[in-house]
């Protein structure tokens, strides 16, 4: 995988993983990583999800992130909380 690609998908899962801690009184937070035909990333807390929390400009970075790289960002909010899958297709 290209070194960009890589970069890219660190800091969007690393950003899930900080605004987790930060902002949505999770007790836990699992990254799934399945690797097939495309790489898909779900990062999913057990906290308070954007219901209670509005949206920020943090959402907005990760969408560019993942656009700079050809990937697809899908924000999932329940009240049981937030989840993110990425998913990459390899070129």
């Amino acid at each position: 995988m290209d070194a960009k690609v890589t970069e890219e998908l660190y800091y969007i899962i690393h950003e899930t993983v900080v605004n987790s801690v930060k902002s949505s009184c999770a007790n836990s937070i699992k990254i799934i990583v399945q690797w097939g035909p495309e790489l898909v990333i779900t990062v999913k807390d057990d906290g308070q999800s954007r219901i209670v929390a509005p949206r920020g400009g943090g959402s907005a970075g990760l969408e560019r992130r993942a656009e700079r790289i050809g990937a697809r960002l899908k924000e999932i909010n329940t009240p049981g909380g937030l989840t993110f899958i990425i998913a990459y297709t390899p070129h």
